[in-house]
């Protein structure tokens, strides 16, 4: 089998091109400008991907069985050209890919966000980043009804594990930890609906190698408050922390009913274990 993988070099994507390799795959692994290649490997190509074009042309050239896009752009930056890098890498290069497995025996798998849905059942984005995601689940969604695309749409809730760069609350929380300084919570009493690294990446696997179609998310069972993950962290790691509460903020709450769970799949890291391994692996 021949894959191809956008945003390879990126927290989801970097794991899964790592977890692919060895498996009687060979992968076209595409990067950010700026992202760096997992190393050489006889079963991995690496592209840094510099124009929707000649991304497009090298996915061609290599004649997949299968595209995976975890690319994505996040930032709250709302000059022009933040917003407009979020529609080039969120909604143009991902809808031009999936050009090329029109009408063809390739399978599109595509990841979303769970930000897309704001309210019960609704398909409201809550940000122009949710904005440029749901615009490509729905522009993919027409393509599969109209019978010429192959598609897996997965809606990936919060990712979270070990050593992850991102602006996000679980690593924000452990450095406060480990430096002891102050740090604001905001919205404590808002609700995440957190997936384990490798619990998210076995979820694409599965849907890869099992030929599934269709809508499906990959969530836990149940929702965790903020404040519940702050207090299991601080008892995990042993440390008083000095964090404010902001407990004036409105409260969000992840939809759980957005789409059924991958067929035969289901989040078996708990919060605790992930949070104890993300502690316990932190970088020093």
């Amino acid at each position: 089998m021949k894959v191809a993988v956008t945003g390879a070099s990126g927290y989801l994507g970097g794991t899964l091109v790592q977890r692919l390799q060895g498996s009687d795959v060979m992968i076209l692994a595409i990067a950010g400008p700026s992202g760096a290649d997992l190393g050489p490997r006889v079963d991995t190509v690496w592209h840094k991907h510099v124009s929707v074009d000649t991304t497009t042309d090298v996915i061609s050239a290599f004649q997949p069985d299968a595209v995976i896009h975890c690319a994505n752009y996040y930032t709250l930056q709302r000059d022009q050209q933040s917003i407009e890098k979020m529609w080039l890498v969120n909604f143009e290069l991902p809808t031009k890919i999936a050009e090329i497995c029109v009408n063809q025996p390739l399978h599109f798998i595509n990841l979303g966000s769970y930000f897309q849905y704001q309210g019960p059942g609704g398909t409201i984005p809550n940000s122009t980043y949710a904005e440029t995601k749901q615009a490509t689940s729905q522009h993919l969604s027409t393509l599969r009804k109209t019978g010429c695309l192959s598609l897996s749409d997965l809606v990936i809730y919060d990712v979270y594990g070990p050593n992850d760069p991102r602006n996000k609350l679980i690593p924000n929380v452990i450095s406060s930890l480990r430096s002891g300084n102050s740090m604001l919570i905001r919205a404590p009493r808002s609700e995440l609906n957190l997936v384990y690294l490798n619990d998210a990446v076995q979820a694409v696997i599965l849907v890869l190698f099992e030929h599934l179609f269709g809508k499906f998310s990959v969530s836990s069972p149940i929702n965790r408050t903020v404040r519940e993950i702050v207090n299991a962290l601080e008892k995990i790691s042993g440390v008083t922390s000095n964090f404010e509460f902001n407990d004036d903020a409105p409260i969000a709450t992840p939809d759980l009913n957005v789409a059924p769970l991958v067929p035969g799949w289901r989040s078996d890291v708990s919060l605790e274990e992930g949070l104890t391994t993300c502690w316990e692996l932190r970088r020093t």
